[in-house]
């Protein structure tokens, strides 16, 4: 009988000891169930001349519909080309002519997905549907600027030759950052935009 109870003291002891190591282990597992899962980049639409060059290669290529891409890759357009990029069921991503573009990277952290984009010219149209907040995150970047996004319709044009950025909004808010050792922050509503010349802040809205 004695033997009986120090065997469920023993089991008792232990099970106490245990609890905390076992509810920590729950709790550093549980991002993992809720993490949700990394969206493709796909081509969903193609006009005219529409080139990708793949991470590590020299060689650009025709890019195709229904063609799946991955980070680092880039596109470009020629004239009177464009090209539609899906990002999961999260946003749509319009190049139009003579634009270059590069998918940073696209992470998937908890309960939220994010994805990070660089202009390098052109202008391009954002649609990021707000029924997805706040589970997406979409940041896209130029070497000037960056806009981050919560759910809206915006464009971001790049002009090399004069290196600025111009930001424009159809719905919702954009919040735009400027780069460089006169940094600012604006949020740009509906029907506006702004632009940000290299080295200095956004202008004031138009």
């Amino acid at each position: 009988m004695r033997r009986r109870k120090n065997k469920e003291n023993f089991w008792r002891k232990g099970s106490q000891k245990l609890a905390p190591l076992f509810i920590s282990s729950l709790i550093f597992a549980l991002p993992l169930y809720a993490q949700l899962p990394l969206p493709t980049v796909k081509v969903i639409k193609t006009k005219g001349k529409v080139e990708i060059l793949n991470p590590g290669e020299k060689e650009w290529k025709r890019l195709k519909k229904d063609t799946t891409l991955s980070p680092s890759t880039q596109i470009r357009t020629g004239k009177d080309s464009e090209v539609t990029l899906q990002i999961g069921d999260y946003a749509l991503i319009t190049l139009t002519s003579n634009s270059h573009l590069e998918i940073r990277r696209i992470t998937s952290l908890k309960e939220r997905v994010k994805a990070i984009f660089f202009s390098k010219k052109g202008k391009l149209w954002n649609f990021i549907p707000k029924k997805k907040l706040p589970s997406f995150e979409f940041d896209m970047e130029t070497p000037n600027a960056l806009t981050g996004v919560r759910g809206t319709s915006y464009f971001v044009e790049y002009l090399p030759q004069e290196e600025s950025t111009r930001v424009g909004v159809l719905e919702g808010k954009v919040g735009v950052k400027s780069k460089g050792p006169l940094p600012g922050y604006m949020e740009v509503p509906p029907l506006h935009f702004t632009r940000i010349i290299k080295n200095n802040p956004p202008t004031p809205l138009e």
